[in-house]
């Protein structure tokens, strides 16, 4: 009996701490199960967290970006202020120079007229004096001649050596003259060509009349080529002064070998004339300018040889009147050769330069 009662009190006992154990238990789970929503909270916390820090991190590099485009703004900005004002002064200068210059040309076509017309007048007061200078320097020499005839007397030795001196200076003076007059009357258009039949080897032949005598005196071996019975319509003075001066320079400049000269017919009717020489020939520097006024090729040469360095000069205004074109070709030491090309009208029946 005393044994069941204990039973029974532990019995009850048990119960009891079953009970509490159950309590326990149920306040354990509730426990859990606000943990477990804590953790969820704490989650969705930590999402948004997450995003926040993304955001403030996409928001730091927009900042980050909007200050660089400030400040490439605000350089940029600076920049062309800068150089809007550089431009702005550089436009001042430049008008300023603009103005300048203008007045500038006004003065140089001022003075251009003025020197058209000082040079006008100076061709024009030249062709008009070709009489008045021609004049007296023929007198000389058409007296010069009468006494080396002898039709005035007997001369001596030395007489006729130092008249002869006289006469060949007033001729190359002369001719000289002619030279600067010719250039005088073309540069005031006061040439006409007088156009006319003639034949090429006459002029060819007159020519080496007139030099051939000088050529000989230096033992040069002159030579002539020519096509025969070609007739041209061309001014033939003209034609032979261009020729002549060709020949007198090769002969002049050539102290040893041959001047050859050589007519021929090339394309589209043009005669061309060359002159050639074993003379001293000319550097490609000196071509650039042979055919200027008053340009020679040594000075040292020229004033042994005399000439104003004209010759050349008178050729190509010549053949720029007749419509054709002169050439050199040539190399220090080995000769020159001289030629133009003319347009003409060939006639190759001879009856027609009696038309």
């Amino acid at each position: 009996m005393r044994k069941n009662k204990v039973l029974d009190g532990q019995y009850e006992k048990i119960q009891y701490q079953w009970k509490e154990i159950n309590k326990q238990e149920n306040l354990l789970m509730g426990k859990q199960y606000e943990i477990e929503n804590l953790n969820e909270e704490i989650d969705e916390k930590n999402k948004t967290l997450v995003n926040q820090s993304d955001r403030i991190n996409r928001q730091r590099q927009l900042l980050y970006l909007s200050i660089i485009i400030v400040t490439l703004v605000l350089i940029l900005a600076i920049t062309i202020s800068i150089s809007y004002q550089k431009n702005k002064e550089k436009r001042k200068r430049l008008a300023k120079q603009k103005k300048e210059i203008e007045w500038q040309l006004i003065e140089l076509k001022v003075l251009n007229n003025k020197l058209k017309n000082s040079d006008k007048y100076k061709s024009i007061f030249l062709a008009s004096m070709s009489h008045e200078l021609r004049t007296p320097l023929n007198s000389i020499i058409g007296y010069t001649g009468i006494l080396l005839m002898g039709m005035t007397g007997d001369l001596s030795e030395e007489q006729t050596k130092q008249l002869g001196k006289v006469k060949r200076n007033a001729i190359h003076l002369l001719s000289l003259i002619n030279d600067i007059l010719d250039i005088s009357k073309i540069e005031a258009g006061k040439v006409e060509l007088q156009k006319e039949l003639f034949k090429i080897e006459d002029v060819v032949k007159e020519v080496v009349e007139i030099i051939e005598p000088r050529a000989n005196e230096k033992n040069l071996k002159f030579s002539v080529y020519f096509e025969p019975n070609l007739v041209v319509f061309s001014d033939k003075r003209r034609v032979m002064q261009v020729v002549l001066n060709l020949v007198s320079n090769a002969v002049n400049y050539t102290d040893e070998g041959k001047v050859h000269i050589t007519t021929e017919i090339k394309e589209n009717n043009l005669l061309r004339l060359s002159v050639l020489d074993t003379g001293i020939g000319i550097s490609d520097e000196d071509k650039l300018r042979l055919f200027e006024p008053f340009q020679q090729i040594d000075s040292s040469l020229t004033k042994q040889k005399g000439g104003t360095g004209l010759g050349l000069y008178l050729c190509r205004k010549l053949m720029q009147m007749l419509g054709g074109k002169i050439y050199v070709d040539s190399k220090p030491g080995k000769g020159s050769v001289f030629y133009f090309d003319l347009p003409i009208k060939i006639v190759k029946d001879e009856k027609s330069t009696n038309n």
